[in-house]
C-alpha cells in the first residue's frame, strides 16, 4: 500500500517505525525484513527505533544501504529498554554511528516511558559513551533531516546553533569545536 500511494503522491516524505522488535518477542523469521522493507517498499526516509537491525538479513548491508541512502534512525534509548530490555552495549546506537548512518534522539511516547529529550541525551552519554560533539551531530541530525521546509530548518538550525555558542561560552575552559 505504501508503495502505490508513493507512486500516486511522491512528495510525501515518509517515517515509519520499524525494527521495534527484538528476539524472544516474536519468531526469529519475522525478524529479518522490517527495516530494509520500510525502506526499499515502504519508502521511508526516516525510521523510528532501529533496535532490531542486527536480526534483518545482511545486517551489514542494511547498514551500508541506510547510510548510503542517508536514512534517519530515531533511537529511543528508555522505550528500548523499557519495551524490548536493550540496553547498553546490547543496543544498536554506537553500530549506526559506525556505519555513518544518520542518528537522532528520541523520547518515543513520553506518556508511557516517561522520559524527555534531556534523559535521551543523558543516556547516550552515560550508556553509550557518547561525548559532546556526537549529541552536537545528533542534535543538529534532527533540523537537518526533518521534514519541515527548508526556510524553517534554517530558522531552527541557526537557533540551536546560537543555544550551543551560549552554553559553551558559560563552560570554564576551551570550548569544543564542532
Amino acid at each position: 500500500m505504501l508503495d502505490y500511494l508513493h507512486g500516486v503522491y511522491p512528495a510525501v516524505k515518509i517515517t515509519l517505525h520499524a525494527g521495534e522488535l527484538t528476539e524472544g518477542l516474536v519468531a526469529p523469521e519475522t525478524l529479518r525484513f522490517h527495516m530494509r522493507e520500510s525502506v526499499r517498499v515502504g519508502h521511508a526516509l526516516r525510521l523510528g527505533h532501529g533496535t532490531g537491525v542486527m536480526y534483518e538479513d545482511d545486517p551489514l548491508g542494511l547498514l551500508r544501504d541506510l547510510a548510503s541512502r542517508n536514512v534517519l534512525v530515531e533511537v529511543a534509548l528508555t522505550s528500548s529498554d523499557l519495551i524490548l530490555g536493550v540496553r547498553g552495549s546490547r543496543h544498536p546506537l554506537r553500530t549506526y554511528l559506525k556505519f555513518g548512518v544518520p542518528v537522532t534522539l528520541v523520547s518515543d511516547d513520553a506518556g508511557v516511558s516517561r522520559t524527555t529529550l534531556t534523559l535521551e541525551y543523558r543516556k547516550a552519554v552515560e550508556e553509550q559513551g557518547l561525548d559532546y560533539r556526537m549529541l552536537k551531530r545528533m542534535a543538529r541530525n534532527s533540523i537537518a533531516y526533518s521534514f519541515a521546509d527548508e526556510a524553517t530548518r534554517a530558522r531552527l538550525a541557526g537557533a540551536l546553533e546560537a543555544a550551543f555558542r551560549a552554553f559553551e561560552a558559560r563552560r570554564t575552559g576551551p570550548a569544543p569545536s564542532n
